[in-house]
């Protein structure tokens, strides 16, 4: 392999992310961009390939893009995807994840973030009607039902 094809090949996080020092991780480089801001994040920790951070209201995942300025931030509880979206500002990154942590409720949430986008079952989640929300977005799909997989069926007799 070129020694040309190895430098495009080999990520650099000082390109992309030059206000973090990422050789401790990702999580040391967070914690220490949200000392600067003033809160801190000293629960979160390095996952895989990403810094988690748990919270009473659920997990904060924080990912970064690799070949431009990119975070991506996930927030889920029980298998709830509460908000998630992407930002190339680090500032607000870390805002949007101490907001969560404090316990900004949704609605304000995603105001506040507009690059937050509120998951297709957060609702129904603060609503206590998950299960309904589920069975609501089954019957909305395009999955087949019963009565065209007999059709289908009996087309192979």
């Amino acid at each position: 392999m070129s020694s040309d094809k190895a430098q495009k090949d080999t990520w650099d996080p000082a390109v992309c992310y030059p206000d973090l020092d990422m050789s401790d991780g990702l999580a040391e480089a967070l914690k220490r961009g949200a000392c600067r801001l003033g809160p801190t994040l000293d629960r979160l920790v390095d996952g895989s390939g990403r810094a988690e951070l748990a919270t009473s209201r659920g997990t904060v995942l924080i990912n970064v893009a690799l070949w431009e300025r990119r975070f991506f931030i996930d927030i889920y509880e029980s298998g709830i995807e509460w908000a998630s979206g992407a930002t190339d500002d680090l500032e607000q990154t870390l805002r949007a994840v101490v907001a969560w942590r404090a316990g900004v409720s949704l609605d304000d949430y995603v105001v506040q973030f507009p690059f937050m986008r509120e998951g297709t079952l957060a609702r129904a989640f603060v609503e206590g009607r998950v299960a309904e929300a589920h069975w609501e977005e089954l019957l909305a799909s395009e999955y087949p039902t019963r009565p065209a997989a007999a059709r289908s069926a009996r087309a192979l007799r």
